[in-house]
This record gives C-alpha cells, structure tokens and sequence, in this order.
C-alpha cells in the first residue's frame, strides 16, 4: 500500500492525524499499523518560530527538506495539518519533493463533491478563510466568507485562546450560536482551523444523511486513509486479512461516512 506521510505542525494535531488514519485503515485491514504512516516531528520549535517571525522563505526551506526526508523513507503523499500553510505552500513542495501534497481543503473538496454540495459557509481565522475559499473557488465551489465582525470574532478565539490551550464556555456559546445560524438557513460549514472542533460539537449538525459540518482536518486524515486503502496491490488483496463488507460499501457509497 502508498505511503502516506504527515509533517507535524504541532503533536496533539499530529497525534490526531495518525489515529485516525489507523483506525480508518485497520477498518479495512486489521493489520495496519502506527509505524505504517511516516512522520516529521522535529521541526515543532523551529517552524513556529519562522512563522512567528513570517519568515516565509524559511518556512517553506523547513516544509521542503522535511517532506525531502519523507519522500526518502517512502512517502507517496503528504499531509500538512495546517489549512493555511499547506495551502500555501503544497504546490511548491509536491514539485520539488515529487511528493502528492493533500491540502485540508482539497480534502474538504473532495467531500463535498461526492456529496453534491457546491457552496459551504468557511470558519477560520483571516488567512485560513482566505486560502480556503481561493482554493474552494478554483473547483467552481462557493466559499462564503462570515460577516466582517464574525470573522474577527473567530480569529480572536483561534489566536487569542485556542492556540494558548484555552477552552471558554463563553466563546464556546457564541461560536455555536454563530454555526446554528447558518445551519437554519441551510448552509453548510466548513470548519478551516483544527482548534475549531474543540468548541463546535459536530454531533449536533448531522440531519439524516446530509452532513452540515466539514471539519477540515477530519476530512484530510479520511481522504488519506481512503487513499492508502485503495491502493492495496492484488498481492496485498491476497495475502493480508481484510474487512471485505467495509471496503466495498466506502468504494460504493463514500458519502456515508461522517465528516467530523
């Protein structure tokens, strides 16, 4: 089966990538492991401190050279947990690295046509929004962007208090009053920052089979299981042990499956 590969942003996010391709995959095939995905997570500090610094240039060395090293141990596509940095940045390396870069949204993307959806409401701070909906754009999907004061409200809880490791009730409140609203008038959400999934229950936006809530990350670690899955050699097929139930019903009907 293709390797796929994650350059850690951050390890609870990193964390979050591999279980949930594992347990996607081992679906499909029991037998597939934590040591199948290759990881970079030797580059946390100094990635934060070029970013910190917009350092773009180096930034982009670091996300280059560490998916190099990947590419080295195998790695046939690569993840970067961040909407606005792989975005930004994923054609660059998949040129250079020769490497298949999966953006968040792309994955989002991906979702939302099997699902015959083409317009999605983006939560994120400015530059996530911004390098969503650009992308989103560019596969004739509509991104719509929150009003001016409920944009800066989300940048202000992803910055001022999810990136410090603070949950609050209060903002918990306004963000899902803000989801409900546009859930009313029949609109999907797309949630473009990994943090958001920690105030927004995506339990409460599923109405039968149509899903209101894309959780950005959910959907990249899915696309990349679906891809490792779908990759398995006849050889494979032949010799390891495999949920065949499963595997046939995602490849004739993907829109089944949660989104977050």
């Amino acid at each position: 089966m293709d390797k796929v590969a994650i350059i850690g942003t951050s390890k609870p996010i990193t964390d979050k990538y591999i279980e949930g391709i594992v347990q996607d995959v081992r679906e499909v095939f029991p037998s597939y492991k934590k040591d199948d995905v290759l990881v970079c997570n030797d580059i946390y500090e100094s990635l934060r401190e070029a970013r910190n610094s917009r350092k773009d240039e180096v930034v982009k060395d670091l996300l280059t050279s560490s998916m190099h090293e990947l590419v080295s141990r195998g790695a046939k596509y690569g993840l970067i947990p961040h909407c606005t940095l792989c975005g930004k940045y994923a054609e660059h390396i998949s040129k250079e690295t020769g490497v298949k870069v999966i953006t968040q949204t792309a994955s989002v993307i991906k979702a939302l046509k099997e699902r015959d959806i083409n317009e999605i409401v983006v939560f994120g701070t400015f530059d996530s929004v911004l390098q969503a909906r650009k992308e989103l754009s560019a596969n004739e999907i509509n991104g719509i962007e929150p009003r001016a004061g409920e944009l800066c409200l989300m940048n202000d809880i992803i910055y001022d208090q999810l990136a410090s490791g603070i949950i609050c009730e209060r903002s918990m409140h306004m963000l899902a009053g803000l989801a409900y609203t546009y859930r009313r008038s029949g609109l999907p959400i797309g949630l473009f920052c990994t943090d958001l999934i920690k105030l927004i229950n995506p339990s409460n936006f599923h109405m039968a089979k149509k899903p209101f809530l894309f959780d950005a990350a959910t959907c990249n670690w899915m696309h990349a299981a679906s891809l490792i899955t779908s990759s398995a050699t006849e050889e494979e097929l032949e010799t390891l042990e495999i949920n065949n139930d499963v595997l046939v019903k995602r490849l004739e009907q993907p829109e089944i499956r949660k989104l977050a």
